[in-house]
């Protein structure tokens, strides 16, 4: 719009209706500016909003600002999404002085804490590392091999940089984002400056916007370059190191003025655009590398070199980046990094400053942008972890200049999250926009936390990871071993993640529901959508994202119906924030019960999911006055299978907000409860649905994209067309034989009893009101909702913001006061009892168990302190202290014990689950007879040279580093075999050698020599981790066939032998096998 005059520090209401036609993601935002027309920071959560994109009505969007102090005049501006393609209609854009509606309180800015700025003295280097650390480095290599080994690969890579060097571009760089296939998503791979090839399909893209993103890369790479050589120089004194980065640094002095303001779409004065990169984002990643290049040769520069670099390269590019102030957001969090990498460099005080302490930097960001319980407030963990980067970097060189940052109270939690949240096999659900990533991110993270922290969870981590050359300028030398972390189900309230956890191994059930904040501009219309994990892996999927630049991210991944929830009227939600009704959670049973609230207006939709230790039970409620289309969504992962009489169906479910682009359609009507599956070999998943009695359900079945990385998966639509329905859903994990799973539903009044039945427990659920007594069929209570599953006898209960619970004659109890509670009985006379009150309840508890026992209030697992524990008409009476959690014993093993025996058999049965299940393959030891000799000489098999597999196809490939000629990769697949032929020159006695790389701790293979086992050691060959698959450094080791270090003899006679092996868990890359001369018998 034009600029609208304002006065300063008063409110203002802005205002719009829109209509929407197609997509969703239309920003509608305030600008201000000061009387010269300069923009003035505002904090975008208060100046901003997403305008509905509701279908076929018209909605008006309205919010208030409070004007910034010295503002002039605004202006109003439209701007879509993350490259979002929106049609809608937009009118009566207005300013109206004053507060005129009523909003939901927002959160202010939060105040924070200026730390006192110091700059390093004396000598350099001293912004990556200093002096000292050099020395440390060097040490290191001494002494730890791994180190040595790093040592030597970094030095070896700048030595090959300096023989090839990368000439400075004449422009700027472009987005990645656009650097993707337009068909499958995939990532390109530059072959030429002008052609660029799709990783997966092959596709060759040529021309803009292609072109200038590989001029990107090169920006980038030549920045990396410099940091290099640099630290080259000051490892080993060499000159020619020195002279290379000096290069550098005066070309892009000479060149910076010259290059083009920019952004994504080309030339542009915005604020946002840069030189180097298309935004000041890029500009800042851009320059930490260069400026801490010139802290490594600034004193081997000429006075004029010094002087142009610093005014003309520095200075210059920190004047871009200022020219953007983006408040609570990443794109701050780097613009401060860069920022403080100049400042440091330089040593100009002023400057770290503005970076630390000034209106948008690190203590800014630590108050605002990071959420109480560690989260990055965008909620997607690509960004989390983006955003650390740029942390780490800062309090990294801020700490090498005497600021010790990492006392800021809310910075730790930062690191520590991932472990809290991620699932059973360390993976990070893809909530809104980031992708399936790994609970234990770059090594460079927790090697860091551990140096700065020394927190035994963060020791564990770094144990996890192969230690290298980040270890080396991030790390201590030397951490000790500690155990995992325990995960428990946690209720993360400052983003409004519910996590409920049930069972403690690998194969433990996990589910992560999203009911808070929609996630600022890289959130999705998610409200109440999950990811379900069982048996080792996930089983639904939230879809995450792929690159911005790809249409399909703005119509499909931003849209509702892509997400494991309910899409009223085929519309994906409004932008909003769900409502927590309850959670209470124990290590084996959890509950969750939320609202939609405002994003699925005027529809209420409330979602409660019970977990219990066989499944997951999802009630569902969506009402309203007038009549809706309600499609229950859900995306799993396996072979879809149904009893349903599915016909093919020509049109897709619907005609825009994703639904366009579900393939594959079949539909039928569901005459009354219905069953699905999503079948895959080493984990299955049985859907149960209830129908709605009053309301036909159609289910209408189809694929369309999942995780970018799993591609397209199987999803079912439960329509119904009402004005208030209710889906009852059981969600039952399995391997090999699908459960039978009796499911019911009865209405008590206003409350509602669920049933779920198998062969093993029953699970019995009510929901009720607070106060009020609901009486059903083998269970009461007066509690807003209550639970409790059996097998045998009880083994969980749960009660919500009640008093009374009552399971016919198995169990009952009651509290003093209203409150919320969770009992486990882990065996007969051990019970483990949870109060998630604020407050101390006395429970009492009735049971065939109560006799004289003791109750010990727990740490963890640990017995903390004995409490009094009464014995009164056949019931344990206990007072509880709020949030604690206690053990009842009558007798025998304690809770501590009794848990760590549990967790060992489900981690043993969770293990073997994993390994492929073979035929009985006969076993026939290769004992040599007396007097036969060692072989001579080897025979070497490369692993390429396969005569046949089954069960999978493996890759080959010349790329990996320290490879002997060619390998193969992507033997990920339990049971996949390679067979050899070979000759064997001579009658000797052999050893069997393999050359293999790995990540995993537990890869196995299985060895058959002409068609047997060769004795007892050839049914499973351990491989253990090498730290990685040689994509960056050499990771190639050797395993021997044997045991206890002794190699196991095989006599071959001279002639024709086949060899052949199995996949027994966990990937591997394979170089070569070799039978080489015996060498034991020492």
């Amino acid at each position: 719009s034009y600029k609208i005059p304002v006065s300063a520090e008063k409110p203002y209401t802005i205002g719009a209706w829109s209509w929407g036609v197609s997509g969703s993601g239309l920003g509608f935002y305030v600008r201000c500016m000061d009387a010269a027309g300069k923009g003035l920071p505002a904090p975008n959560e208060h100046y901003h909003r997403a305008l509905s994109s509701r279908k076929r009505r018209w909605t008006r969007t309205a919010f208030v600002i409070q004007t910034p102090k010295g503002c002039a005049s605004i202006q109003l501006w439209l701007h879509s999404y993350s490259g979002s393609k929106v049609e809608a209609f937009v009118d009566d854009l207005s300013v109206r002085e004053g507060a005129l509606v009523k909003e939901k309180k927002r959160p202010g800015m939060k105040p924070f804490a200026k730390v006192e700025v110091k700059t390093a003295q004396g000598a350099r280097p001293s912004v990556l590392v200093t002096r000292q650390e050099i020395a440390d480095i060097k040490a290191a290599a001494e002494k730890h091999e791994w180190a040595g080994r790093s040592l030597k690969a970094f030095l070896l890579g700048a030595e090959r940089r300096l023989k090839t060097p990368v000439p400075h571009p004449d422009r700027g760089g472009g987005w990645y984002h656009w650097y993707a296939c337009s068909i499958d998503g995939a990532g390109l791979t530059t072959v030429s400056p002008t052609e660029h090839k799709c990783r997966k399909c092959g596709k060759i893209y040529t021309g803009e916007p292609y072109d200038t993103v590989a001029i990107m890369g090169e920006h980038n790479k030549l920045g990396r370059n410099a940091r290099d050589y640099g630290l080259a120089f000051a490892l080993t004194g060499r000159p020619e190191f020195a002279k290379r980065a000096r290069e550098i640094l005066v070309g892009y002095a000479d060149r910076y003025a010259g290059y083009e303001m920019h952004d994504v779409r080309g030339p542009s004065t915005r604020g946002s655009a840069g030189k180097v990169g298309p935004q000041t984002l890029d500009e800042s990643c851009w320059v930490i590398p260069v400026a801490q290049a010139y802290d490594f040769v600034v004193d081997t520069m000429s006075e004029d070199e010094r002087t142009h670099v610093d005014r003309d390269l520095l200075r210059a590019a920190v004047a871009t980046i200022q020219r953007n102030n983006a408040g609570i957001s990443n794109w701050q969090s780097w613009h401060n990094a860069g920022i403080a990498s100049v400042a440091y460099a330089l040593r100009d005080t002023e400057l770290i400053d503005a970076a630390i302490n000034g209106r948008s930097g690190f203590q800014f960001q630590m108050e605002n942008s990071v959420t109480d319980d560690g989260f990055w407030y965008e909620g997607a963990w690509g960004y989390h972890y983006y955003a650390l980067s740029a942390h780490l970097q800062l309090t990294e060189m801020a700490m090498r200049s005497g600021m010790d940052l990492y006392q800021n109270p809310r910075y730790k939690g930062l690191y520590q999250v991932s472990m809290q949240f991620m699932a059973p096999n360390r993976i990070l659900p893809a909530f809104h926009d980031a992708h399936l990533a790994g609970g234990l991110a770059g090594p460079r993270f927790y090697e860091v936390a551990y140096r700065r922290w020394h927190d035994p969870m963060f020791a564990w981590a770094v144990n996890e990871r192969k230690r290298g050359w980040d270890s080396m300028l991030y790390g201590a030398l030397d951490v000790p071993k500690r155990d995992q972390p325990p995960q428990n189900s946690v209720n993360f309230t400052g983003l409004g993640w519910a996590v409920l956890r049930s069972g403690a191994s690998r194969d433990g059930m996990y589910l992560a529901l999203d009911y808070g904040p929609h996630g600022g501009g890289h959130g999705h219309p998610d409200k109440l959508g999950f990811s379900f994990y069982a048996l080792g892996d996930f089983l639904a999927h939230d879809p995450g994202c792929v690159a911005y630049g790809l249409p399909i991210h703005g119509e499909w991944y931003r849209q509702t119906v892509s997400h494991n929830t309910v899409v009223v009227d085929g519309q994906s939600q409004e932008q909003g924030t769900g409502e927590l009704d309850f959670y209470v959670a124990s290590p084996r049973m959890g509950v969750v019960s939320a609202r939609a609230a405002d994003a699925t207006d005027p529809v209420q939709f409330r979602r409660l999911a019970l977990m219990t230790g066989e499944m997951l039970l999802l009630v569902d409620d969506a009402s309203d006055t007038a009549e809706h289309q309600y499609d229950w969504a859900f995306h799993g992962v396996g072979e879809f299978a149904s009893a349903l009489p599915l016909a093919a169906r020509a049109e897709a479910p619907g005609k825009d907000s994703g639904y366009q682009h579900i393939e594959g359609v079949t539909a039928a009507p569901a005459p009354g409860t219905w069953q699905a599956d999503w079948v895959s070999p080493r984990r299955s998943l049985r859907l149960t649905m209830l129908a709605d009695i009053a309301t036909p359900t159609e289910v209408i079945a189809g694929k369309a994209w999942g995780p970018s990385s799993l591609g397209k998966v199987p999803m079912v639509l439960a329509r119904r067309r009402a004005k208030a329905t209710r889906y009852v859903a059981a969600l039952h994990p399995y391997r090999g034989t699908a459960p039978e799973v009796k499911l019911s539903a009865k209405p008590i009044g206003d409350g509602l009893l669920v049933s779920a039945q198998t062969a093993t427990s029953r699970t019995l659920a009510l929901r009720g009101k607070a106060g009020d007594l609901c009486q059903a069929p083998g269970m009461s209570t007066d509690a807003d909702f209550a639970a409790v599953e059996t097998g045998d006898d009880v083994r969980n209960v749960i009660l919500v913001n009640g008093r009374r619970l009552a399971a016919g004659r198995q169990i009952e109890i009651s509290l003093d006061e209203p409150g919320a509670v969770a009992l486990e009985r882990l065996r007969k006379g051990l019970w483990f009892v949870q109060n998630d009150t604020d407050a101390s309840r006395q429970l009492r508890l009735k049971h065939a168990d109560c006799a004289p026992a003791k109750a010990y209030q727990l740490r963890g697992n640990r017995r903390a302190g004995e409490l009094p524990l009464a014995l009164v008409n056949r019931a344990w009476v206990l007072q509880i202290p709020a949030e604690a959690k206690v053990e009842i014993i009558v007798s025998g093993a304690s809770l501590q014990q009794f848990r760590a025996t549990t967790a060992q058999a489900e981690k043993e049965a969770a293990e073997e689950a994993l390994r492929a299940k073979l035929p009985a393959f006969p076993v026939k030891p290769l004992t040599p007879p007396e007097g036969i000799k060692s072989a001579s000489k080897a025979v070497t098999v490369q692993a390429e040279a396969f005569s046949g597999q089954g069960g999978g196809e493996v890759l080959i490939s010349d790329k990996k580093i320290g490879v002997e000629g060619t390998c193969f990769l992507k033997w990920d697949a339990p049971g996949h075999w390679l067979e050899w032929s070979c000759d064997v020159p001579e009658t000797a006695i052999y050893q069997l050698d393999l050359r293999y790389c790995t990540m995993q701790k537990n890869a196995e293979r299985a060895l058959l020599i002409d068609g047997a086992y060769p004795g007892e050691v050839g049914k499973a060959i351990p491989l253990p981790s090498t730290g990685g698959y040689a994509n960056k450094t050499d990771d190639w080791r050797t395993a021997t066939l044997g045991e206890s270090g002794e190699p196991a003899p095989l006599y071959l006679r001279q002639g024709h032998h086949t060899i052949r092996l199995y996949n027994l868990r966990d990937p591997a890359n394979l170089d070569w096998l070799r039978l080489a001369p015996w060498q034991g018998g020492k």
